[in-house]
């Protein structure tokens, strides 16, 4: 093998990309939003750095947690803020960086944003979090695993889960 030498001033990078899609309906929309704050506390209780992605006008937005007092003021900056539409099909130019995992939180994952985060984050572990069940169509990224999520059962569906 062979050393890997890193310079002091740059250090190694393991967020993780939370990706919130509310764009459901009723329960939907309430699962999907369980699943982010569940999992944005897991992470700041473990102390580490991760990023929310949300549609806001149709837009992302994105929103950087590295302390765990930051956590619950972007929660509910997610439930005011959000327009309920669903994520833009392509991420924008400027995404976050130093992302080595990607939690796609959806109803139902859009295949357009499916091929775009496997582009833009190719070396990320992609993970999709669906409430509904996949269609037999929906073809994932190489390096993406898919876990079923139901409404009302999510610490049972998360039991085990590693990130």
């Amino acid at each position: 093998g062979s050393l890997l030498v890193k310079e002091a001033s740059l250090p190694v990078t393991d967020r993780v990309l939370l990706l919130a899609d509310l764009s459901g309906q009723g329960l939907e929309a309430d699962g999907v939003m369980d699943l982010l704050a569940t999992l944005a506390h897991f992470l700041s209780a473990s102390e580490a750095g991760f990023t929310i992605g949300f549609s806001q006008g149709g837009l992302f937005r994105f929103m950087e947690i590295s302390q765990p007092e930051e956590t619950y003021p972007a929660i509910e900056t997610v439930l005011c803020c959000t327009d309920r539409s669903p994520l833009p099909g392509r991420l924008p130019l400027e995404v976050p960086t130093g992302i080595s995992r990607v939690v796609y939180l959806c109803p139902d994952p859009d295949p357009a944003l499916l091929s775009s985060l496997g582009e833009q984050y190719p070396g990320a572990r992609l993970t999709l979090m669906v409430l509904r069940p996949l269609d037999e169509k929906t073809s994932l990224p190489l390096h993406a695993r898919a876990v079923r999520v139901r409404a009302g059962c999510i610490g049972e569906d998360l039991d085990g889960l590693q990130l």
